[in-house]
């Protein structure tokens, strides 16, 4: 307690200020979790949030450079992904499909 004492204004305000942004951080993660709560008893995925948060934890390492170099290669394996879906349709419009 008597730390609190030895506090100049500066550090009290600061840690009241650091108070306030926990005690609103708590709110606002009570509210989302009633959101999710609210949406999986509805019958609702929540395959997005959770793959926006995996995403959203991947990207606090990375570097703007990192982030690039993973969205182009993101971008180049639904690229090819989109030409060999192409081609099966194809072939499954010919007549089937076989393994090459």
């Amino acid at each position: 307690m008597n730390e609190l004492y030895s506090l100049t204004p500066r550090q009290w305000h600061n840690m009241m200020k650091g108070y306030n942004h926990r005690f609103l951080d708590n709110r606002e993660e009570s509210a989302n979790s009633a959101i999710m709560f609210a949406m999986a008893n509805n019958g609702k995925s929540l395959n997005r949030v959770l793959r926006d948060i995996k995403e959203q934890r991947i990207k606090i390492d990375l570097t703007e450079e990192q982030l690039a170099k993973r969205k182009a290669e993101q971008e180049h394996i639904k690229k090819v992904q989109r030409m060999q879906l192409s081609e099966w349709a194809k072939n499954l419009a010919k007549g089937g499909f076989t393994v090459e």
